[in-house]
């Protein structure tokens, strides 16, 4: 068994997947609502343009399916995440908080990566996450059948990430720090963009394949109708 002062999390999937929750939760909202088809897909995919992240959604592929969106990489999230106007979307107390788990969780995750942190700005930085995990699923509050505090999401919708995020990374930064080390040092984003590219040339190979094998297909039938099986 690895000793917990040998290993670190990998920063970069902590941004992904916890980026990928903050957008499922966002967009999934979003999706459902009658005028999406029409006008706020067009508005989002137009602010993705003008923020420089290619970006787009997929309509469902049954009826009562959801809709899906492109899958993106480390850099693109970390823009969305600090750029994309939430607070045009959503409206009332929920928006600002919403808006306002983004930001806060793109500045933490900038926060992870410095060099030279102090053990005060450690210690800073772990009350900020877990206040962040707090905030993300604060419920709502009703007094005398009125709503006093608007909720976000729920309690089963934090992830093993979060709590390594908010429970364990201020853990390591301290190890780290004593060693001269930093999350820095243990990037892996080139690795990433390498895997998301095997991935891609795979996809592309394989639906060549395919086209091929379904033309194929197409030749024999064409065979078959012009000269018939009891020709054979």
């Amino acid at each position: 068994m690895i000793k917990t002062q040998n290993w670190i999390p990998d920063e970069l999937h902590i941004l992904l997947r916890i980026a990928d929750v903050l957008f499922e939760c966002f967009f999934n909202e979003i999706t459902t609502r009658k005028n999406f088809k029409n006008e706020i897909l067009h508005e989002i995919e137009q602010i993705m343009k003008d923020i420089k992240v290619h970006f787009e959604f997929f309509a469902p592929k049954t009826s009562g399916g959801k809709w899906t969106w492109k899958s993106l990489m480390g850099p693109a999230k970390k823009t969305i995440l600090e750029k994309f106007p939430v607070s045009t979307f959503i409206l009332g107390e929920r928006e600002q908080k919403i808006e306002l788990l983004w930001r806060e969780f793109y500045r933490l995750y900038c926060v992870m990566k410095k060099e030279n942190l102090t053990f005060d700005e450690i210690d800073e930085f772990e009350k900020d996450a877990k206040n962040w995990v707090r905030l993300f699923c604060c419920p709502t509050i009703f007094c005398q059948k009125r709503i006093i505090q608007e909720g976000i999401y729920r309690a089963t919708d934090v992830t093993p990430y979060m709590h390594v995020f908010a429970q364990h990374v201020p853990q390591f930064m301290r190890q780290l720090k004593q060693r001269g080390l930093s999350f820095r040092h243990f990037k892996t984003l080139s690795i990433e963009k390498k895997n998301h590219e095997q991935v891609s040339i795979f996809n592309l190979k394989f639906q060549l394949t395919f086209t091929k094998f379904l033309l194929n297909i197409g030749k024999v039938i064409l065979w078959w109708n012009f000269n018939g099986w009891w020709k054979t």
